[in-house]
């Protein structure tokens, strides 16, 4: 039951985070969909692609690592929604801040 859930945060990380391909995120993503991590929230696929845009424009060279995934169900058993806790490692270089004068 996991493996759609992994499925889909591997290509949001592989081809949109990683390669910028922001086409992916229409096919990933319905417009209920919600995004939460600390400080985040995107409550639809044009917030996906603006948290895409910033975190390929500040840090050139992104990666990611997944180290773990698991199912959480919210609510109740009937109608509660679901959804994939994914814990993992994004690194890459800073880009610089260019001012001119």
């Amino acid at each position: 039951m996991l493996a759609p859930y992994k499925a889909v945060v591997r290509r949001w990380f592989d081809e949109v985070m990683e390669k910028g391909n922001l086409d992916f995120i229409d096919e990933l993503f319905g417009e209920a969909y919600l995004f939460r991590m600390p400080g985040v929230t995107a409550t639809n696929p044009e917030g996906l692609r603006e948290l895409a845009t910033s975190y390929r424009t500040a840090f050139r060279d992104l990666q990611f690592t997944n180290f773990d995934q698991m199912p959480m169900a919210i609510g109740s058993s009937r109608g509660g929604s679901r959804e994939a806790r994914t814990a993992a490692l994004l690194t890459g270089l800073r880009q610089p801040v260019i001012r001119s004068r």
